[in-house]
């Protein structure tokens, strides 16, 4: 009986692995183009927005248009979450002020029928984590647990310092007296796809998505819940020890580079390189343009000058924008580097975090995003 129950509980995990393999490759096979064209939509929808803000009614539609997009790359953002594959730039956050931050953008999600409570650990811990994947995965565990109280009840935010198998874990939790789970339904959770609300009311990829977060920072997500009785899950994170929080990295702050900045942007498709190009001069930077990396090169040779190159990560020709950047330092050694992509496979990701000069910025993004970018990169 036992071994039955063996065979058939790998059986399942054979299935869901293919399950979370078929979406992965699903997912990257399209993310780099779908998210080139949400990149030009965005950016001519949010333009549209601003021009037309002394004719509301038509500036509400351009909104309309910008919303859609940004929905349709949030989808895409949770496809690569679940199959593991997103970008992170992992940095020191304080988990306490972490989750102190998130209050005020729940106070704007939450029903006035629930009540929050926060209690952190009493001693400053920390992990290591993308901030904004982390922030957004915890804000999937609050909306979940406001759907689990519909009419109203308590949720608490809580961080904890626990010991794992391979050392310190930073616990962050969120914890409902909801409705809670059967073990079957429990048993399921983070299956992507799978949800118990009504048709349409969900895309069942909000748990998924959170357990792919976790599992790709080096940690795991638990669930204990059960019916009646409410539901605490849980992100443990392997803890940052002797390190201080990266400056910045409990917040993000709206910045803009300074004026004349000057850009080297390097992209291949026409239409969004046009579109990168208005938005850089929107943010009062000095722009050269160039359609692939020998162009780039060119340009570099002539002695520029230029403070960053921004370019894209994939490019075809047989320099890719890593490549580029190789070539590129060589010529300006203290040259900042900006890559984009809307694919999220290359191992030029898993290096940034060891060189300050460099960044990443995942397709599509807004104008603001953008300029944060290029004005920490200059600030370094």
């Amino acid at each position: 009986m036992t071994a039955g129950r063996t065979a058939a509980a790998a059986e399942e995990k054979l299935r869901q692995a293919q399950k979370m393999e078929a979406i992965g490759r699903l997912s990257g096979g399209i993310a780099h183009d779908f998210n080139n064209l949400l990149t030009v939509v965005i950016g001519a929808a949010e333009t549209l927005a601003e021009a037309l803000a002394d004719r509301p009614e038509l500036a509400q539609v351009a909104q309309v248009a910008l919303e859609a997009a940004e929905r349709g790359a949030e989808l895409v953002s949770q496809l690569m979450a679940v199959s593991r594959t997103q970008p992170l730039t992992p940095q020191t956050v304080d988990c306490n002020r972490m989750l102190e931050g998130l209050l005020p953008m729940l106070q704007r999600t939450l029903s006035r029928d629930i009540t929050v409570r926060l209690e952190p650990w009493p001693d400053p811990i920390c992990c290591r984590a993308d901030l904004t994947q982390l922030t957004s995965a915890m804000l999937n565990l609050c909306i979940n647990a406001r759907d689990a109280m519909p009419e109203g009840g308590r949720l608490i935010l809580r961080a904890a310092r626990q010991e794992g198998p391979d050392g310190p874990m930073a616990a962050l939790s969120v914890e409902d007296t909801g409705e809670g789970m059967t073990p079957e339904v429990r048993a399921r959770a983070t299956e992507p796809f799978f949800t118990t609300k009504p048709e349409g009311a969900g895309s069942g990829l909000g748990l998924s998505m959170v357990y792919g977060f976790a599992a790709q920072s080096g940690g795991r997500l638990d669930i204990e819940s059960a019916p009646g009785r409410g539901s605490r899950v849980t992100i443990r994170l392997p803890q940052a020890l002797d390190a201080a929080p990266d400056p910045g990295a409990t917040r993000l702050s709206p910045a803009t580079p300074r004026p004349g900045l000057r850009v080297l942007l390097v992209e291949d498709d026409a239409l969004v390189r046009g579109q990168v190009e208005q938005r850089l001069a929107e943010l009062g930077c000095a722009t050269r343009a160039c359609a692939d990396g020998y162009e780039a090169l060119d340009a570099l040779a002539m002695g520029g000058p230029f403070d960053v190159l921004m370019t894209d990560i994939n490019m075809p020709g047989g320099l890719n924008g890593r490549q580029l950047a190789e070539h590129a330092r060589l010529l300006i050694p203290n040259l900042r580097i900006l890559f984009t992509s809307g694919h999220t496979e290359d191992p030029v990701l898993r290096t940034l975090g060891y060189d300050p000069r460099a960044a990443f910025l995942g397709k599509p993004y807004r104008r603001a995003e953008l300029g944060r970018k290029l004005a920490d990169l200059a600030a370094v």
